[in-house]
Order: C-alpha cells, then structure tokens, then sequence
C-alpha cells in the first residue's frame, strides 16, 4: 500500500497567528511528527514542508456545501462551485462578502453575519430560500453518538463557526492551488477513494474534523472543581496525555522531544494552546486511517459524495 510521505494536518482561523499545524513525515518506514508550529504567512509555503515529496493535508473546516443550498444555486458538485468561484463568474461576485444585514443575504452571498447584534440564523434560512434551519447543515455535520453537530458552514458568529475560516481557506489556498498548473490536487472525497487518490496524486486535502477525531484516539475532558472541562483547559489537555501516548505506541509513532513535551504540558498556557491540540488530535486521527485502523468513512450517496463532502473517518452509522 502505498502511503504519503509526509502528513498535515491544520486548525484553520481566520487569524494568522491562530492558524497552526502539526506534521508526520515517513522516515525509514516509520512515522515522526514533530511539534506544532504556525501555518506560514502565505498557506502556499506548506507544500514547501518538503519539497518533491508526497502531501496529504487535513483541514479543519468544511470542504463541500449544504446540498439544499446547491440546489438553490444550480451547482452539482463542490468542485464545479469552485470552478466558479476560480473563474470569477458575475453570479459569485459577492460570494466573499460575508453579509451584513438579513436584506444583504442572498443564495449567491450566503455567509452572514458580518458583526454581531441583532442577528438569527432565521435570516440565514430564509435568505437562502431554505424551508429550515436544518438545511443549513451538511450530513456529516449533524450529530453523532459521540459528539455535538458542528457548526452550519455559511453561519458567522459565535466561538464555534467556521464559516469564516472556509472562506478564508477557500481563497488564499484552495482556490490558489487549483489555478496552479503545476500542483497535481485531489481533493477527498469528491475525486474517489482516499488510498487511491494517495498513489496517484503528489497532493491531497481532505477535511478533518478534531471532535470527530478524538473519540476514536480516547479523548476525554474531565470533570474539575465539579464543573466541565474542555480543550481550552491546559490542566484538561493535559489529562489527555495519556491516551496521546498510548495511542502513539500502538502506532509505533516516532515523538521527537519537544512534541513530547508539547503533550506532556497540554500544549501550553498560551491562548493558541486549544488550537495546537486541535492541530495534533486531528494529525493523529489521519494516521489512525492510514494505518487502517480506522475506515476512511463512507458518503452515504454519490450525490453527497459530490456537493456536501465527508469527515475523515466518519461512519454514518454513528450520526444521529
């Protein structure tokens, strides 16, 4: 079976310094991952990581679209949208321009809201000509056994969205490296199964969703004082070293020292401590489906397949 040589994964913002990675590279047959860095001022640079060998890079954010809102727009498949949007055609002018006011939304500018105050995502439905809110979700983003649904992809506010950071990736690197003639891109799952696209395309992209991820490597927040923790908790992204390690075994995972210690100290005190771990959960989550011991996951659908896209490692029959 052939794998990719080298292996990233990044938790993507809309704010340079928020955006980080984490990374694996095939050395002497062996995986080593090293510590977790800053995306580079220009995202392109990643393909610098090593140059001349094979990338397959996790994003975490929505790679497809709602297939209501497809339906609304005339467009087939997530590849034919950025087709569009790569050729500037008139219809997608706005596109970009996240909506400010409910009159500003529109189905072919459909993020919204621009600030916030006043807002609901009632507007969103109704501007996109959609019967409820529901269809603002993609399948794989609805809610599973294990985790809570994420957030729709066109929605703008609050600590959970991650329209604006699609929007951002979108432009400054998928667009960008689909116009680039010498970048042989596959993107999964929409151009066909995961081990395929990896021998036969020098890059891959894929999306990858960390809460998916980290109920398959034993991520668990405790409970502190009686109250709830999360990934923002240093002491509770510490307590998660354990499973980290276990599973960096049963992988024979080669940790250099400062990743180690990364784990070891929950990846800091610093405000970018949630957005490393996120980086390395959903980095280590991609191994767990190259090692195969975690499936791929499944659309369940050519149609989905085509416009709304998969979480790696996502199985449908976990979706509630």
């Amino acid at each position: 079976m052939i794998l990719p040589d080298v292996v990233v994964h990044c938790d993507w913002s809309l704010r340079a310094n928020k955006r980080i990675y984490a990374a694996a590279e095939r050395l002497n047959g062996r995986w080593t991952l090293h510590q977790t860095d800053l995306v580079p001022a220009d995202p392109l640079d990643l393909l610098l990581y090593r140059p001349g060998k094979s990338l397959f890079i996790g994003l975490d954010l929505p790679l497809g679209m709602p297939q209501a809102w497809a339906k609304q727009v005339n467009v087939q498949s997530f590849r034919q949208l950025l087709s569009q949007l790569g050729r500037g055609d008139s219809r997608w002018q706005s596109f970009f321009d996240v909506a400010e006011t409910a009159a500003d939304i529109s189905p072919t500018r459909p993020f919204y809201p621009l600030k916030a105050g006043g807002t609901k995502r009632q507007f969103l439905v109704d501007g996109l000509n959609l019967h409820d809110a529901d269809q603002l979700r993609r399948l794989c983003d609805q809610a599973t056994d294990y985790r809570r649904a994420a957030a729709p992809l066109f929605w703008t506010m609050g600590a959970q969205q991650v329209g604006k950071a699609a929007l951002s990736a979108w432009r400054e690197l998928l667009l960008p490296l689909l116009a680039n003639p010498t970048v042989n891109l596959a993107l999964w799952p929409f151009d066909g199964d995961l081990f395929d696209l990896i021998s036969q395309n020098q890059l891959l992209l894929a999306e990858v969703y960390p809460a998916e991820m980290g109920h398959h490597i034993g991520i668990e927040f405790p409970t502190i004082d009686r109250k709830k923790t999360g990934k923002r908790s240093q002491l509770a992204r510490k307590h998660n070293a354990a499973p980290i390690f276990a599973l960096a075994d049963r992988l024979s995972l080669q940790l250099d020292e400062a990743l180690q210690a990364e784990i070891k100290n929950g990846f800091g005190d610093a405000a970018d401590g949630e957005d490393r771990f996120d980086a390395f959960i959903g980095l280590l989550g991609m191994l767990l489906v190259l090692s195969q011991q975690l499936d791929q996951g499944r659309p369940p659908s050519d149609t989905i397949t085509q416009t709304e896209g998969w979480l790696l490692g996502l199985s449908t029959a976990s979706i509630k």
